[in-house]
C-alpha cells in the first residue's frame, strides 16, 4: 500500500513539471512581459550583470580575465616593438644611405687630387682601442697599387698617410697624431709653418714652428701641405683653416690653432693618393713657360726657364721648413726664426749652432 502512494506521488510531480515546463515554454514564445523580466533579472544574478551577485564577482572576473589573456597581450607588445624598431631601422639605413651617396659623390668631384693617380677606398674600422686612437684601417691594399707614405683624403681635405699596406687592406696613420710632423703653407701669401696634431679629434691641429711672432696671419685663412723637398705629403692638400692665433713671446714665435677640414669621426669614402715622399711631383708648368726662351738647353736658365734648384724628383729643394730630414722638422727647439737686423723686413733662420740653415 505504501508503495502505491509512493508511485502515485511521483507520477503526480512528474506530471505538474512537465505541465509547467509546457507552459513556461508557450508564455515565453509569445513574449509575455512577466516571464522577460524574471529571464532578465535571473541571467544578471547567474552571467554577472549589473545585479548584487555580478557587483561581488567582478574583481575575481577581472583578475580571471588578466591572467587568461596576459599571453596574447605580451605577445602582441612583443610584435608592435618589432614593427615599431623595423621602421626606425629602415629610416635610418635610409639616411645613412643618402649620405654615403652624397660623400662619395663629393670625392668623385674632389679637384686637388687631380693631377694624381688614386685609389678609391672605403674605411672598414676605425680606432681598435684608446692606444690606438690615431690609426683607421682602408678596405684597398698592396694588390691595388697602395704602398707605404701614400697620402689619404676624402672630399674635405687631409686625413693621414698609408703605414702599413698589406695585400687587401691598409692601416692608416691619421695626421691628429703627435708624432706625424709636416710642414704647411698658411694663407694666399704661403706663409710657411710646421704643425702636428694633438692626439685627438676634437681639438684643433697646431702649428707651433717656423711662425715669425707677429706673422701676418689671420683666422679663417686657410692651411694646406707645403709639398716641399722631403715632406711627408704632396702640395696644396688641405689641412684646416685658421682658428686661434696665439703669440709665443718666450719663443718668439706665433702658435696657430687650426680647425682640422675633415670630420676624422665619420669619414668613410676616401682616396689614396698614389704618391710617396721619394716619388715624382707631377708637373704643372704651362707648356708656355717650358720653352726654354733663350736659354742654353742645358740646364743654365734662359727667358723662360726657372732658377729655382729642385731634387732630382722634381720638387723645390729642402728649406728650413721642411719637417722631413731638416734640423727644425726633427726638433723645432733646435732653431728659431728671428728678423735679420741687416736687412730691413727678411728673415734669417739658424740653428742650434747659430749657423745659417738656408733661405
Amino acid at each position: 500500500m505504501g508503495s502505491f502512494d509512493r508511485r502515485t506521488r511521483l507520477r503526480l510531480t512528474i506530471s505538474v513539471v512537465v505541465l509547467a515546463s509546457i507552459t513556461l515554454i508557450t508564455l515565453d514564445g509569445r513574449d509575455v512581459g512577466v516571464i522577460e523580466t524574471t529571464k532578465s533579472a535571473m541571467g544578471d544574478g547567474l552571467t554577472g550583470g549589473d545585479g548584487a551577485l555580478g557587483s561581488l564577482t567582478r574583481p575575481f572576473r577581472n583578475m580571471w580575465h588578466g591572467i587568461s589573456e596576459y599571453d596574447e597581450l605580451k605577445e602582441e607588445n612583443g610584435r608592435l616593438r618589432e614593427e615599431l624598431a623595423a621602421q626606425k631601422n629602415q629610416g635610418r639605413d635610409e639616411a645613412l644611405a643618402s649620405r654615403k651617396l652624397t660623400e662619395l659623390a663629393d670625392l668623385v668631384g674632389v679637384t686637388f687630387t687631380a693631377d694624381y693617380d688614386t685609389v678609391v677606398a672605403r674605411r672598414t674600422s676605425g680606432p681598435n682601442s684608446n692606444w690606438d686612437s690615431n690609426t683607421a684601417y682602408l678596405d684597398v691594399g698592396r694588390a691595388d697599387g697602395v704602398t707605404e707614405g701614400m697620402p689619404v683624403v676624402n672630399a674635405d681635405g687631409l686625413l693621414g698617410q698609408v703605414e702599413k699596406a698589406y695585400e687587401t687592406r691598409s692601416q692608416i696613420r691619421l695626421i691628429t697624431e703627435v708624432d706625424l710632423r709636416f710642414s704647411v703653407r698658411i694663407g694666399d701669401q704661403g706663409l710657411p709653418g710646421v704643425g702636428h696634431g694633438v692626439g685627438t679629434f676634437d681639438r684643433p691641429w697646431v702649428i707651433d714652428s717656423a711662425v715669425d711672432l707677429g706673422a701676418d696671419v689671420s683666422l679663417g685663412q686657410q692651411v694646406v701641405t707645403s709639398g716641399v723637398a722631403d715632406s711627408r705629403f704632396p702640395a696644396d692638400l688641405p689641412v684646416g683653416t685658421v682658428g686661434r692665433i696665439q703669440a709665443d713671446d718666450a719663443r718668439k714665435l706665433t702658435r696657430l690653432d687650426v680647425n682640422l677640414a675633415a670630420d676624422f669621426a665619420t669619414f668613410d669614402f676616401v682616396q689614396v693618393i698614389k704618391w710617396t715622399p721619394d716619388g715624382p711631383r707631377p708637373d704643372t708648368t704651362p707648356e708656355a713657360d717650358k720653352s726654354d726662351a733663350g736659354g742654353t738647353g742645358d740646364g743654365t736658365p734662359g727667358d723662360g726657364e726657372s732658377s729655382t734648384p729642385t731634387t732630382e724628383a722634381g720638387r723645390p729643394s729642402a728649406d728650413p721648413f721642411d719637417p722631413g730630414d731638416s734640423d727644425v722638422g726633427i726638433n723645432p727647439g733646435s732653431s728659431t726664426t728671428t728678423a735679420d737686423p741687416t736687412k730691413s723686413g727678411a728673415n734669417s733662420t739658424t740653428g742650434a749652432g747659430g749657423n745659417p740653415v738656408g733661405p
